[in-house]
């Protein structure tokens, strides 16, 4: 009897310390990406524009030769990513021309 309840006390616990460890680690892992995804939208479209047209011949490169499906799925996500931060950049507001006629 004593073994059945130690067991259902471990089982009752592990779930609310894996929740408990989500809770934990939500905030750093939001907060680094978030980071790295400001980094992102701060370079050049060129520079991210190569960078991504290299991560999708890299995944070609492995799809052509055949690699296994998660190979090809990393060699095509930083290019999914670097996209994304091209596409969620803030619009930079077109500044007016000056009234007096000035630049």
């Amino acid at each position: 009897m004593t073994t059945a309840t130690n067991a259902e006390t471990r089982a009752g616990s592990e779930p609310d310390r894996g929740a408990a460890r989500i809770r934990v680690t939500h905030r750093p892992t939001l907060a680094s990406a978030t980071g790295f995804g400001t980094t992102l939208q701060r370079l050049p479209n060129s520079m991210l524009r190569s960078l991504s047209a290299t991560s999708v011949g890299l995944a070609a490169g492995f799809y052509l030769a055949r690699a296994p499906r998660l190979m090809i799925a990393a060699g095509a996500a930083p290019a999914v990513i670097m996209a994304a931060a091209m596409i969620l950049r803030p619009i930079e507001p077109v500044a007016k021309p000056d009234e007096t006629g000035g630049i």
